[in-house]
């Protein structure tokens, strides 16, 4: 969930899409370009206009969550990414 409690996202694990969710009620986002392979985070910016994924390939990817677009990519370890935070994000 999103600092700001506006945005939530979910997964189920290998093979199962990311989904995200505008609060309070719950009313779906959809967005073009969902992460493919075995999601092992998710981590929502402070203010809920991003958000990151962690892969099983060891890459993060960088999201925009007002288009869905993919705005960035890192890493690429062949190691899970298993942790990642924003900057200034308190958990």
């Amino acid at each position: 969930m999103s600092a700001d409690g506006a945005v939530a996202a979910t997964s189920r694990g290998e093979g199962e899409p990311l989904r995200l969710y505008r609060l309070p009620g719950g009313e779906p986002i959809s967005w073009p370009s969902a992460p493919q392979g075995e999601i092992t985070l998710i981590a929502l910016s402070p203010d809920g206009s991003a958000f990151l994924t962690g892969r099983d390939t060891g890459t993060l990817h960088v999201w925009e969550v007002a288009t869905g677009r993919e705005t960035g990519r890192l890493g690429g370890t062949d190691e899970e990414t298993r942790a990642a935070a924003w900057p200034g994000a308190t958990s």
